[in-house]
């Protein structure tokens, strides 16, 4: 049995750095940043992929700027803020179960609620948070994949929901039976599950609700830049306006 949840939805990433690696990145440039962010060196079998797209080996970062090293940018690691989250009214369900294949909405399946702990420029210790990294991707495909032995029945499944700027969004999908493949514990890089797609309406959403500056243009022609948006923050630029609500 294998259990889908397919639609358009976001990536984000918060990551505190350094003053160092913030003026590191700043002298190199955004484009550069972006290069580095979305390119991962293991994933190929050189070190050059195109002109325009060189893996992270060839950019001969510093190390000490490193800070995303072998990961992707969207992969969880320790002190990392992340959210991968599909919309919750436009996503949808499917079962294959015994070769069969059933299509179902979210509404099918029973909830559990999440409240968002956005990233926050203070930490449990009240130590401001000067300088940080993000990511954000607006994307459709597939955001959960999981696979079991045997077969499970849909009520016994958990979707994970969160609302957000007055929107229902799934962050997970859980059940009690034990899990022959995660699509989140085999891998973190979206590129084999999802497509990027420009959705500006996410963007705003997701800016009210954390207060993060992730604002770019979607509108360049540059389709993968149109998509993603990687940027580093200092102190006087780190706060977006929050949704009150």
């Amino acid at each position: 049995m294998e259990i889908f949840v397919n639609g358009p939805g976001v990536s984000i990433v918060a990551q505190e750095i350094d003053q160092a690696t913030y003026s590191y990145w700043k002298n190199r440039g955004l484009k550069d940043l972006w290069d580095y962010s979305w390119n991962i060196p293991d994933l190929r079998e050189d070190t050059v992929f195109d002109e325009d797209h060189p893996s992270r080996v060839s950019m001969a970062v510093n190390r000490e700027a490193d800070f995303l090293g072998d990961k992707s940018w969207q992969e969880p690691t320790f002190g990392k803020w992340t959210i991968a989250a599909a919309d919750y009214e436009t996503a949808t369900v499917y079962v294959e179960d015994n070769g069969v294949i059933e299509k179902y909405r979210p509404h099918d399946i029973p909830h559990v609620k999440h409240i968002l702990k956005p990233f926050d420029v203070e930490d449990e210790n009240d130590r401001t948070i000067d300088y940080f990294y993000t990511g954000f991707s607006t994307e459709i495909g597939n955001w959960q994949h999981k696979q079991y032995s045997t077969s499970v029945p849909l009520g016994k499944f958990r979707l994970q929901i969160m609302e957000v700027s007055r929107r229902r969004w799934i962050i997970g999908l859980e059940t009690s039976q034990e899990v022959d493949y995660d699509m989140y514990e085999e891998t973190h890089l979206d590129w084999s599950y999802r497509l990027h797609v420009r959705n500006r309406i996410f963007l705003e959403d997701w800016m009210k609700a954390t207060g993060l500056e992730l604002e770019y243009d979607m509108f360049t022609g540059n389709h993968e830049r149109d998509c993603s948006n990687f940027l580093i923050h200092e102190p006087d630029s780190r706060e977006y306006p929050k949704d009150p609500a």
